[in-house]
C-alpha cells in the first residue's frame, strides 16, 4: 500500500495475554508498517510503528472490555486509505 507516495509493506502481529490476576487477557495486536530507505533497505515506517493508534488489546484490559479495530489486513487499509482522504 501507499503512503504519502511510497509503497509500504503491513504486518499485523499479535500476541495471546493471560493476567487474569489483574483482569487482562485476549490478544494485544501491534501493526508494524515497512518501506525502503535511501540505499533501498528495508526500514520501519516509524510514522506508522509509532501511531498510538497502530497498538492495542482485544478482549479484556484490567477487568475492562477492549476490542482493538485493525485486526486485519482490510481494516488497516481502510484506515490509512480513509485517512489520506479525509473521511470519518
Amino acid at each position: 500500500m501507499s503512503l504519502k507516495g511510497k509503497q509500504n509493506i503491513f504486518t499485523v502481529v499479535h500476541w495471546d495475554v493471560n493476567s487474569r490476576g489483574i483482569g487482562t487477557y485476549g490478544k494485544y495486536y501491534k501493526i508494524y508498517a515497512y518501506t525502503t530507505d535511501e540505499q533501498g533497505r528495508l526500514a520501519e515506517n516509524r510514522s506508522v510503528v509509532d501511531n498510538g493508534a497502530m497498538n492495542g488489546m482485544d478482549g479484556y484490559q484490567e477487568g475492562e472490555a477492549s476490542s482493538f479495530p485493525y485486526k486485519t489486513a482490510g481494516a488497516v487499509k481502510s484506515l490509512f486509505k480513509c485517512n489520506e482522504t479525509k473521511c470519518k
